[in-house]
């Protein structure tokens, strides 16, 4: 047999010599990778061995498995998904081809010596479904490795769960695919599976649209335009009568405006109250009052959310000297009465996401391993991987909000991270390593954070030195590797996307969620860090609330007794009565 291989855009030629003849007498029992490649290896396999090698070992990286672990079949199976794993990589465009050819080079010399598929054909529904699943540029079925995956399973498309899904994912993600991409083929055979009527259980859920609510636009102009001066009034950086803490974000703003437009639309399109001209006219008892238990009973909104929203409209109307002459004892009545949510169902909830912290702080050394690996990819791959060993050790060291990493500037007038020598008479704490740092050369200069006011959700200026455990990474980081990702204009954040540009909100979840999904085995936001290092932190610490506010930047302890007290209950105590009598040996 003479197997050749043409890379697209070129006239060069590779071939293999002689390989059916010997082949043809080869075991018929292959069943890994490994097994066809030590066969090729003994029967001397010319030159282009060292090709068959190097894309064996490629197969590996993309799947995450070891070559005796892949099986033969899966060359064939997971061929579209192994080219989108080398264009997602930044691989150039005959490489892609080299590899992508080579694996069904690999493939077809495993049929040649006699391998023969033990996983079943795909049946005349499946073959429906993937018959009905638009095409990517290649031609491949945009779901064909997941509806390849549930047949091999045994199972019909009429008897896939979600739990099957999402082991898919699981394994998909951490194998080194994209989580986005990942959770896009699934979407995608729900809606194929629903439109073929095989699987209504998978029905895709859409997004609550909002029937009731009013956009900007249709409201009338004067009820338009006190909403918008409301508003003006809220994120003003000061306004006479109003308490500096009674100053909200823009987010927070936008969020007190859903609202009223939301009880508007309410009393419009729900009871048909017809327009509403003035604020005073909208937020009265009965009406808000309705709003609140149709919201609750109707549409099983969480009576903790609806609380916070009606308390947005109370704290926006005390304090305005517009609205003094109202009367708003009844709303602060109608907030007291709303339903709380049950702590033990949320703890229940946030504890099926959770990852140990152990699990977590483990993660930039799993990524840091792979680093030679990725170093052969060029410098843009390996920075990227820089990048994401130093996110997720910041996230482990440090507790912060999604928003303040993602928008952290080491550049500009006012960098939020700097290198500089501490102030003589700051009230910055300092660690023993800087102190002694500080006695061997006054000069010296430490990495420092710094977040303004307007910088944090507290509103409070937030001033520390950088703990020195992230101290090297970070260096290594900014001189060797970020520069790698940056694409003119440099934003200034510290952490960039491929393209170069600043992580929005949706992005950087993703990208947290993939990375502890592949490294730790569950996808974990970033948000939930935060719940993971409060909880592991007063294990360790049962009393020490006022440090765990002050690194959560809690601007009183008694927020952080509120959120994270609940999350130590009856059984906690317990438990250290337990210890304590333990150690007493009683």
């Amino acid at each position: 047999m003479n197997t050749e291989l043409v890379h697209d855009g070129t006239q060069n030629a590779v071939v293999l010599h002689g390989t059916a003849e010997v082949l043809s007498d080869s075991p018929r029992d292959l069943r890994s990778l490994m097994d066809l490649l030590d066969l090729l290896q003994k029967q001397g396999t010319s030159s282009n061995f060292a090709m068959l090698e190097t894309t064996a070992s490629q197969f590996s990286k993309f799947t995450g498995k070891t070559l005796d672990e892949i099986n033969i079949e899966e060359l064939d199976d997971s061929r579209d998904d192994f080219r989108r794993y080398l264009e997602e990589h930044k691989y150039k465009k005959n490489t892609v081809r080299s590899y992508s050819n080579y694996a069904r080079i690999l493939y077809t010399l495993a049929i040649e010596a006699g391998w023969v598929r033990s996983s079943p054909l795909l049946s005349e529904e499946w073959q429906y479904v993937l018959g009905h699943a638009p095409q990517t540029k290649n031609r491949e079925p945009r779901c064909s490795a997941l509806i390849r995956y549930l047949a091999k399973q045994g199972l019909s498309p009429r008897e896939v769960t979600e739990d099957d899904l999402s082991i898919w994912i699981n394994g998909y993600v951490r194998g080194g695919n994209s989580l986005d991409y990942a959770r896009f083929q699934s979407n995608l055979l729900r809606k194929l599976l629903v439109r073929a009527g095989m699987n209504r259980r998978l029905e895709p859920k859409r997004i609550r649209r909002d029937p009731y609510g009013v956009p900007p636009e249709q409201l009338p102009s004067s009820f338009r335009s006190e909403l918008t001066d409301l508003i003006s009034w809220k994120t003003a950086m000061f306004r006479p009568g109003r308490s500096k803490r009674a100053k909200v974000r823009l987010v927070t703003a936008k969020q007190l405006e859903r609202t009223i437009r939301s009880i508007y639309g309410f009393g419009r399109n729900i009871l048909h109250l017809g327009e509403f001209s003035t604020l005073a006219e909208l937020l009265r008892e009965d009406l808000v009052s309705e709003f609140a238990a149709w919201t609750i009973n109707e549409r099983h909104v969480k009576g903790s959310s609806i609380k916070t929203k009606l308390t947005l409209i109370h704290g926006a109307l005390h304090q305005h000297p517009k609205y003094k002459s109202l009367n708003l004892r009844w709303l602060e009545e109608l907030i007291k009465g709303m339903p709380e949510d049950d702590p033990s169902a949320i703890g229940d909830r946030q504890a099926e996401k959770y990852l140990s912290y152990e699990v977590l702080e483990r993660i930039p050394d799993k990524i840091r391993s792979q680093r030679r690996m990725v170093s052969q990819d060029g410098p843009v791959k390996l920075a990227l991987q820089v990048r994401d060993e130093l996110l997720t050790k910041w996230l482990v060291v440090l507790a912060w909000r999604q928003r303040n990493i993602r928008e952290c500037r080491i550049k500009g007038e006012q960098p939020n991270l700097f290198k500089a020598p501490i102030p003589l008479h700051s009230k910055v704490s300092k660690a023993k390593w800087v102190i002694e740092e500080e006695k061997r050369n006054p000069k010296a200069e430490f990495w420092q954070c710094k977040f303004s006011p307007e910088e944090t959700k507290t509103k409070h200026t937030v001033h520390f030195v950088l703990p020195q455990s992230l101290i090297c990474l970070l260096e290594e980081y900014l001189k060797d590797h970020r520069e790698h990702l940056v694409v003119k204009p440099d934003p200034g954040t510290l952490f960039l996307k491929t393209n170069g540009t600043s992580f929005k909100i949706s992005q950087f979840s993703d990208l947290v969620s993939e990375l502890t999904l592949r490294y730790g085995g569950k996808a974990v936001h970033p948000h939930l860090y935060r719940n993971i290092i409060a909880y592991t932190w007063l294990e360790h610490h049962p009393e020490d609330y006022l440090t765990l506010s002050k690194l959560l930047w809690h601007r009183d302890v008694s927020v952080t007794l509120k959120i994270y007290g609940r999350l130590f209950d009856e059984s906690n105590g317990v438990s250290r009565m337990d210890e304590w009598l333990q150690a007493r040996n009683i």
